[in-house]
């Protein structure tokens, strides 16, 4: 038996997610972003159907500047056996003392043992929270990602171009 081979197949799984990060940060809009793992948990039961972690994790990104935009997305969680429930994912959006609109582009991707997303175009910057989607799940995995693009917007003159930010849960 190669053991070599096992150890190596092994390793290479383990890594794909940073593999996966190292490969958002070359794209433009997350060659600033800084990986983070920023979560809160807490410990819960084994049993069956109740959930083994729950947790909160905030991914934020800003634009550079004098008078930068400032966003953040909240992501609230649930490890169950099989899967890891977003029980809610909501964002804010600061736009300082920019004039802006409310259309901002705010995408989501959180990648597991499978892949799930969420955005929309009318992303309001008020600097309250906005719900952007509820109970999203994905197959766990050791390693969840999240990735996060925020295009703010702007009245009149263009927007700046878009900023990303990365999350790790690690279950």
């Amino acid at each position: 038996m190669n053991n070599d081979k096992t150890e190596k197949h092994v390793s290479t799984d383990q890594n794909v997610l940073f593999t996966l990060v190292k490969r958002a940060l070359a794209n433009s809009e997350f060659k600033n972003a800084s990986v983070a793992d920023t979560q809160k948990m807490e410990q819960m039961d084994f049993a069956e159907g109740v959930p083994q972690r729950v947790g909160n994790t905030m991914v934020a990104v800003e634009t550079g500047g004098i008078h930068p935009f400032r966003g953040q997305v909240h992501f609230i969680w649930r490890a169950l056996d099989e899967e890891v429930l977003f029980e809610k994912i909501e964002y804010r959006i600061d736009k300082g003392r920019n004039s802006g609109g409310n259309g901002a582009d705010v995408d989501v991707v959180i990648i597991g043992a499978d892949v799930a997303s969420s955005s929309t175009d009318g992303g309001i910057q008020d600097g309250q929270w906005h719900t952007l989607i509820t109970n999203r799940s994905v197959r766990r995995s050791k390693h969840i990602m999240l990735m996060v693009s925020i295009q703010f917007d702007r009245a009149v003159v263009t927007d700046p171009a878009p900023e990303g930010g990365i999350g790790i849960i690690t279950l």
